[in-house]
């Protein structure tokens, strides 16, 4: 068996289960964005010369373990 852990934006979701489906997988478990959040790297916090806040943006969490056939 192999994990396969996917960090999705919210919007994405159902395209990431969909993709996931087409491909044989049957069983995904979700955490929703309640308590998942995250920074993309490289941010720059200056802005035409003014610094901002860089905020933690809400993600959903998908796992799912397939056979080790599924994974090249």
């Amino acid at each position: 068996m192999k994990k396969i852990e996917a960090i999705v934006k919210p919007y994405k979701l159902e395209d990431v289960v969909a993709a996931l489906c087409s491909i044989g997988v049957r069983r995904v478990m979700r955490f929703g964005s309640a308590n998942v959040y995250g920074l993309g790297i490289g941010q720059d916090p200056l802005y035409r010369g003014s610094e901002y806040v860089v905020e933690f943006l809400s993600r959903e969490v998908l796992v799912s373990y397939v056979e080790d056939e599924m994974v090249h």
